[in-house]
């Protein structure tokens, strides 16, 4: 867990993209679970740091539903109809924060990311185009 008093929103990036460059090694979202803790951090940090306003992002986001997209793809046939179910719920709910909390709004992306994690099980295993 990072400490706030030193850390900028530049250093959550930085371990967010780490971690989801990670993922896809993993079939246990491992990765991606660690890169939306640090998604997390970063948005409590936001909201609530002793009034210092540590900017969010899209990319932020965009990264984590990459991370979840990815690890989707590593995932075995017949885990994978509730991972997906459980990621895009995650997903709706990172999207009702960004919105709510953040003042964030989704963009063409954030939507390509959820796709891509949705059918990634699949494709992964030359089962879609």
């Amino acid at each position: 867990r990072f400490e706030f008093c030193s850390i900028s929103a530049s250093c959550f990036g930085s371990a967010i993209k780490a971690w989801s460059s990670l993922c896809g090694k993993s079939e246990d979202g491992e990765y991606a679970n660690r890169a939306e803790d640090v998604m997390h951090q970063l948005i409590e940090a936001s909201q609530s740091f002793r009034g210092l306003y540590v900017p969010l992002d899209i990319i932020h986001f965009n990264n984590v539903f990459d991370a979840w997209a990815r690890e989707l793809a590593a995932i075995k046939p017949d885990k994978s109809r509730g991972s997906v179910a459980s990621v895009v719920t995650n997903m709706q709910h990172a999207i009702k924060q960004m919105r709510e909390c953040n003042n964030i709004q989704p963009d063409t992306s954030s939507f390509n990311h959820i796709i891509r994690a949705c059918y990634a099980p699949w494709a992964a295993r030359g089962e879609i185009g």
